[in-house]
């Protein structure tokens, strides 16, 4: 798992993947977009930590600097936090056009 081609390769496809997806969302508004972003960034923190957690019981040497493993799990965290709340947001504004129209 600590393999530095496949830590930083998984990272790298990672943010491209959300990239990707975020570029599709603009061009599209497809909302269950927003959905898979979620999941692509949770997936990046949890992966991330992951990686963070087996580095620092491995009694191997690590050929990369472990510094660079908490670039992908903050900004994964940070994507996190922010579609968590594009999430609610969206759930507060649906709520709210739901109430008036049945008023």
């Amino acid at each position: 798992m600590l393999n530095p081609y496949f830590v930083i390769g998984v990272c790298i496809f990672l943010i491209l993947l959300y990239l990707l997806f975020i570029y599709i969302y603009r061009k599209n508004h497809i909302h269950y977009l927003l959905f898979a972003l979620l999941l692509i960034s949770v997936f990046l923190t949890i992966f991330s930590f992951q990686v963070l957690q087996a580095a620092a019981v491995s009694t191997h040497p690590i050929h990369y600097d472990l510094r660079l493993l908490w670039i992908p799990f903050i900004l994964g965290a940070c994507l996190t936090i922010i579609n968590l709340y594009r999430g609610i947001r969206q759930l507060i504004v649906y709520r709210a056009k739901r109430s008036k129209n049945n008023k």
